[in-house]
């Protein structure tokens, strides 16, 4: 079993939509959600986390709604292994979030 992390920070407004999608259906099994906090410039933070069996990987996705966005965003489990520890930094989609986001939202990193 691995354990994926979806983090959303630097957005605004507050109101946020995120969760973790399993062959395009919503899927709570064996997820954790965070509550949205505060960033110290004003902008807000939020995260949750998803733990899987790593031959299924290709089938879960970060699914993400803000008012920042223009259309919902799908984040696939793509990425490096960290080094020391079992979860996934998906750097790609990441840098997708910085190039193609409203300034009210400015990135999205998956570990």
């Amino acid at each position: 079993m691995e354990t994926h992390i979806c983090w959303v920070h630097g957005f605004y407004p507050r109101e946020i939509d995120a969760f973790w999608t399993r062959d395009g259906e919503v899927w709570l099994q064996d997820t954790l959600h965070k509550s949205v906090a505060p960033n110290a410039d004003g902008t807000y933070h939020y995260w949750l986390s998803i733990r899987i069996d790593p031959k299924e990987r290709g089938r879960y996705r970060c699914h993400v709604e803000h008012d920042g966005l223009l259309e919902p965003l799908d984040l696939a489990l793509e990425g490096e292994r960290l080094q020391g520890g079992e979860g996934w930094a998906l750097w790609q989609a990441g840098r997708w979030w910085e190039r193609n986001l409203a300034p009210d939202v400015s990135r999205c990193e998956h570990t």
